[in-house]
């Protein structure tokens, strides 16, 4: 799931843009709560962790912005359309309401299209083709013909069994099944 956070090649699908929108708004939360803890109301004077505090707090930004920026460029290329479209989230209140729009509720194309094939389609049809290619290898032959040769030899066995228990003379036989004879 991480691996389609990053890079700008290939498509997503709105789960995992959704899933990327939801780190990052978890790492702001966490941002914010840490920023409470260091700088609230009660503080009266700087200290030595708080060059350490901006250095996390820039680079998570800097994380938030890569994350986002590489989902949303991924969910335009499953909508059909470039990664140029992110910069229309730099209109003003236009812009991010149209990204929400585009990229959280659109559904992508069907089919491959320019940027390669749609999310989960190569997983899927790598299943399908094992799935065939284990038909093809006749496993399921294999158990058709398990089966009816164990219910063969169970049904050989019990008439064996009741042939032995008594033939038609009443006699009890070695053991061995009498074929041909009533």
């Amino acid at each position: 799931m991480f691996s389609g956070l990053f890079g700008f090649k290939g498509r997503i699908g709105r789960g995992s843009w959704w899933f990327g929108q939801l780190i990052g708004l978890m790492i702001i939360g966490a941002l914010f709560a840490m920023s409470l803890v260091f700088y609230g109301p009660n503080r009266t004077e700087a200290s030595n962790g708080d060059f350490l505090f901006l250095l996390v707090l820039v680079l998570s930004l800097v994380a938030i912005a890569v994350i986002n920026i590489c989902a949303t460029v991924k969910r335009y290329h499953d909508r059909g359309k470039s990664g140029w479209w992110y910069f229309v989230s730099l209109i003003p209140l236009i812009g991010g309401i149209w990204q929400l729009i585009e990229c959280g509720f659109c559904s992508g194309d069907d089919g491959d299209n320019d940027y390669g094939q749609p999310p989960g389609s190569a997983q899927r049809l790598e299943n399908i083709e094992r799935e065939v290619s284990s038909i093809g290898r006749g496993n399921l032959a294999k158990v058709d013909d398990d089966y009816i040769a164990n219910y063969a030899q169970k049904l050989a066995l019990s008439q064996v069994q009741q042939q032995t228990a008594t033939n038609n003379t009443g006699q009890v036989n070695s053991g061995r099944p009498v074929f041909g004879k009533r």
